[in-house]
């Protein structure tokens, strides 16, 4: 793992005209506490809307965290995504929140992939609140299934036995 020295040091380069010297404050800190890990950044990476921030943020939670993940999302950047585990119902519960600043918000979609609780198997996905039955595949300890088009929220149940 690298130190926050060494990633501050890989900021610096970025600036406009690169520093010749790497700097005494870290741009960007990681942290282990307990069982968890925190990541503490200077500058607003989360907020902005820009392709590359998005991937230096995507980069940086991949370092942290270690595959297999209990979910992955690929949609569009402005979708916040949830996974809630009901243990006592048998259940996973997706939510998604598109935030996009522009309204009314445009429609986006989703390709979900989630860790299926080891031992169990998938008997249904569906669309809340409608019930709607989705296809989903199993691969491995996981499955993938799309969500259909959306505009401000959505949720999908996962069933399991």
């Amino acid at each position: 793992m690298t130190d926050a020295r060494e990633v501050a040091v890989g900021l610096q380069i970025w600036s406009n005209p690169p520093d010749t010297q790497p700097g005494q404050d870290p741009g960007i800190v990681v942290n282990s506490f307990g069982k968890g890990k925190s990541i503490w950044v200077v500058t607003p990476l989360g907020s902005r809307d820009d392709a590359v921030s998005a991937r230096i943020l995507g980069l940086l939670l991949k370092r942290v965290l270690q595959p297999p993940y209990k979910f992955e999302a690929d949609t569009d950047r402005a979708v916040e995504v949830t996974l809630f585990h009901q243990e006592d119902r048998h259940r996973l519960l997706v939510g998604m929140l598109n935030l996009q600043a522009q309204v009314p918000a445009r429609p986006v979609t989703a390709m979900m992939r989630i860790q299926v609780p080891a031992g169990y198997r998938v008997l249904s996905v569906s669309l809340q609140p409608e019930q709607k039955k989705l296809a989903f595949s199993p691969a491995g300890a996981s499955i993938s299934f799309t969500v259909p088009s959306f505009k401000l929220v959505c949720m999908v149940s996962v069933d399991y036995a």
